[in-house]
């Protein structure tokens, strides 16, 4: 019985593998994905991670299984992937690439970072009773989870929200127009 020839790195040369099979494996993509450059990504990939793994086969069938695999989760994961980023955009809002959007959006990061230091300023318990009270928990939800009483949240949020006002006063106009 004649000994099967290995399929590798040793036998065969990856550019003669690849020069040999690329066309091959580029039209089996372009039956999942109609974008040509995406199908030779992904076949480049498959060739790549084979090459990487220096995996060996003892046969060529074996060989053209794990490539023809390897494509096909290549094309069902971009296939997902481009499934995910649609459904992302649909969120967007109609004019999310304007000028308009990016400018309101990089004022709001901006304020939100300084209102957030300000915060980080205040005394420890104050800062962890506002930004509990920020993330929607209710007065005795905080009481409960600090140890302290209902009064003592309404104090340090009230005293918080003076500090705020007055270290922040400068930030009111442009707050106002953001968020109206």
């Amino acid at each position: 019985m004649k000994e099967a020839s290995l399929y590798s790195r040793k036998t065969f040369k990856e550019k003669e593998l690849f020069e040999e099979y690329f066309s091959l494996y580029l039209q089996f993509a372009l039956k999942y994905i109609a974008d040509e450059d995406v199908c030779k990504d992904i076949v480049q990939e498959a060739f790549i991670n084979y090459w990487k793994q220096e995996n060996s086969f003892n046969d060529e069938v074996a060989l053209k299984a794990y490539l023809y695999k390897s494509i096909h989760h290549g094309c069902l994961n971009q296939l997902r992937h481009k499934s995910i980023r649609e459904k992302y955009f649909e969120s967007l809002p109609e004019d999310w690439e304007s000028e308009d959007y990016f400018m309101e959006n990089v004022l709001k990061e901006e304020v939100a970072s300084i209102v957030l230091k300000e915060i980080n300023n205040l005394s420890e318990t104050s800062r962890d009773i506002l930004l509990r009270s920020l993330e929607g928990y209710s007065n005795e939800e905080i009481a409960n989870e600090l140890s302290v009483s209902i009064n003592t949240v309404k104090t340090h949020k009230a005293r918080s929200y003076i500090i705020l006002r007055r270290n922040l006063g400068h930030l009111r106009a442009l707050l106002f127009f953001l968020f109206i």
